[in-house]
């Protein structure tokens, strides 16, 4: 996996950690997703930030990265930086 932590990474040792999580949740999601779908269950669109169409959907999750999270992202900043 490109990106992730990895021996040969800049990832630092004490990061790790979180780099396997990310890793993890990443998994389960997917584990979940297809867990679902073989079950016939599915969200639709108009469920949440699901859209009609997977175009849409993509853009909505963009939406939500983008716009949605600046704020917190000062936020996390300013806790790890200030305590």
């Amino acid at each position: 996996m490109r990106g992730a932590c990895s021996p040969s990474s800049s990832c630092a040792p004490a990061r790790r950690s979180t780099c396997a999580a990310k890793i993890s949740q990443s998994v389960e999601a997917g584990i979940l997703g297809y867990d679902m779908y073989c079950s016939g269950n599915r969200f639709y669109g108009g469920d949440g930030i699901v859209k009609k169409g997977v175009e849409n959907t993509i853009r909505s999750v963009g939406r939500l990265a983008h716009d949605g999270m600046a704020e917190t992202d000062k936020e996390i900043i300013d806790i790890m930086l200030n305590g």
